[in-house]
């Protein structure tokens, strides 16, 4: 028996028997300048079928494919997008990838349509009518309109901020070494610039401002990746600047690539902070990783050169040359009025003794250089607090030292939190529910931190539109990404990438409400999405949360919504 059902944002499809039944929508609430996303779900009884978000003829090779096309009729502007299902770590299928074109699926799934709404900052307040119809075909025949809904729409007197304005300092890296690799281009070329901005523009949809830079080579290591071959990935990342040494043993640096990279993001409003990696925490718990250590130098920095006099391409040796070539990056960022800007990054650095020599060696070169700082550990946290400016404390940490965190904000640090593969919820992982996500935006306005960072978005697999799943020990999957790679060169959206929008959305309104004399009424919005409101009561242990924390029923989001925009429509 065929079916068609409206559903809502939230609503995530999987191949499980015991996945959750989908609630019909009734309603949609929405303000100026925002978008409204909602799905519908087609179930073909059974039996493979083709979703057309579009109006090309799709005709598949197999010939009795029935074929279901959607169209919305609305006053907005309306994409359309076929979702596409991947496999998650315990091989679910489970859909994410939010396609253009259309897509076929197995029986005993749903074939999902997203659908989203742009509403105009000009648009008129009040009360609208979107109808979605589904039609079929099968072979060369003629359609049929197989379904019909509609849905009442409320735009609220209210415009959302525009993602520029944002006032969380979002911090999602930027892995441009495997932008190269994916879309087959040269490292650092014009063809290569055109995929990075690419990625930048979608990056400023969510209001990111942190640029991510690396002065040296695979800081990560590549994650391990040389060692995993089930699901392969090459996620290798290497410096922005470009070194020769002549004949005399005389270094040459070019900056010309980084400075490009930073006007690209100022381009784009990225410009709260530019983040350096390369140049300490440099992680060492990764095996069978080649390369002699550098002589007196505390930390085996990979700093790359091309040597004039034999041609050969090699790494700095000793803590001289490291510190020439140091002394030179602070002075291009100084003379481009930037190193305000400069935080130099480490990534949960593992040997805390080198990472201080480190530290200290680079405070001595540049006695005003600020420091950037994830960590996971409550030690670290009370180690380093002092002496880093910006400090990035995983889910767990900032559960248990929110009280020390916000004294170092007060103090006029930037405090971040993040998600990585802890917790187990919520997350924003494959696996992950999407009220996981939308619940970010509230947690993140309870911790009262400045902003929210993630460490993967484009650490793309190597067939990651087929694949994502990577060390599954460690990594859930989609935990390396929240967009995918395009065919055209162009990228796709993900479920989890607008999930995570709304989230950002939702913080700044509560910042809203606070910044207008109504944080009484900011701490009732965030009880519609929070069942818990206490942090330090979150995990169960150093990986898992407790029960109850968020909501799970996306009519909680809804009201939250509402009853914000009631309050801020009123305040207009």
């Amino acid at each position: 028996m065929r079916q068609f059902i409206l559903t809502d944002e939230c609503y995530k499809c999987r191949g499980d028997v015991r996945a959750l039944r989908p609630k019909e929508l009734r309603e949609l609430i929405g303000a100026k300048n925002d978008s409204i996303v909602f799905q519908v779900l087609c179930d073909n009884g059974g039996e493979r079928c083709l979703l057309n978000p579009g109006a090309s003829p799709a005709l598949s090779y197999e010939l009795g494919l029935t074929r279901y096309r959607v169209e919305v009729l609305c006053d907005f502007p309306a994409a359309i997008y076929a979702e596409g299902y991947l496999k998650d770590e315990r091989g679910i299928l489970t859909a994410d990838i939010l396609f253009e074109s259309p897509q076929i699926y197995d029986g005993g799934l749903y074939a999902p349509a997203y659908i989203k709404l742009d509403i105009p900052l000009s648009a008129r307040t009040g009360k609208y009518s979107v109808t979605v119809n589904v039609y079929r075909a099968v072979g060369a025949n003629d359609e049929s309109l197989a379904a019909s809904h509609s849905l009442p729409l409320t735009v609220y007197d209210f415009s959302m901020p525009s993602p520029k304005d944002f006032r969380c300092h979002l911090d999602l890296w930027q892995h441009n070494s495997n932008i190269a690799r994916t879309y087959g281009v040269e490292l650092w070329s014009d063809e290569h610039f055109v995929q990075i901005e690419t990625v930048l523009s979608s990056l400023a949809e969510l209001g990111q401002k942190s640029a991510t830079v690396l002065a040296g080579d695979c800081p990560w290591r590549g994650w391990g990746c040389y060692l995993l071959k089930e699901y392969p990935a090459t996620l290798f990342e290497y410096s922005m600047v470009r070194i020769r040494r002549d004949a005399e043993g005389k270094y040459f640096y070019d900056f010309s690539v980084l400075k490009r990279y930073i006007q690209l993001c100022e381009k784009y409003a990225i410009d709260g902070d530019i983040t350096v990696y390369g140049l300490m925490g440099i992680w060492k718990n990764m095996p069978l990783f080649n390369g002699a250590s550098i002589e007196d130098y505390p930390e085996n920095l990979l700093i790359r050169y091309k040597d004039e006099a034999d041609g050969c391409y090699k790494y700095m040796r000793t803590g001289a040359e490291i510190e020439e070539y140091i002394r030179a990056l602070f002075a291009f960022f100084r003379e481009n009025a930037l190193f305000e800007k400069v935080r130099i990054g480490a990534d949960e650095p593992a040997d805390l003794s080198a990472y201080r020599e480190n530290y200290e060696r680079l405070r001595r070169i540049a006695p005003d250089l600020r420091f950037k700082m994830a960590l996971d550990k409550t030690s670290a946290i009370e180690r380093f607090s002092s002496e880093i400016d910006d400090i990035a404390a995983s889910f767990p940490c900032s559960c248990r030292n929110r009280t020390l965190l916000r004294e170092k904000k007060t103090a006029g640090k930037r405090v971040l939190w993040y998600i990585c593969n802890i917790p187990d919820k919520p997350n924003s992982v494959l696996h992950s529910e999407l009220t996981e996500l939308r619940s970010l935006g509230a947690l993140g306005y309870l911790f009262g931190f400045d902003g929210f960072l993630r460490w993967a978005y484009t650490c793309w697999t190597e067939r990651s539109l087929e694949e994502i799943r990577y060390n599954n020990t460690s990594l859930p999957a989609g935990d390396v990404n929240f967009v995918y790679p395009a065919k055209n060169g162009k990228i796709l959206y993900s479920l989890r990438y607008f999930a995570l929008k709304k989230a950002l959305q939702d913080y700044e309104l509560l910042l809203l409400l606070s910044e207008n004399g109504r944080a009484d009424d900011a701490e009732k919005a965030v009880r519609f999405v929070l069942k818990n409101t206490n942090p330090e009561s979150y995990m169960k242990d150093d990986f898992h949360t407790n029960e109850g924390i968020y909501s799970e029923d996306y009519e909680d989001y809804v009201r939250f919504r509402a009853f914000i925009f009631q309050l801020l429509e009123r305040s207009k």
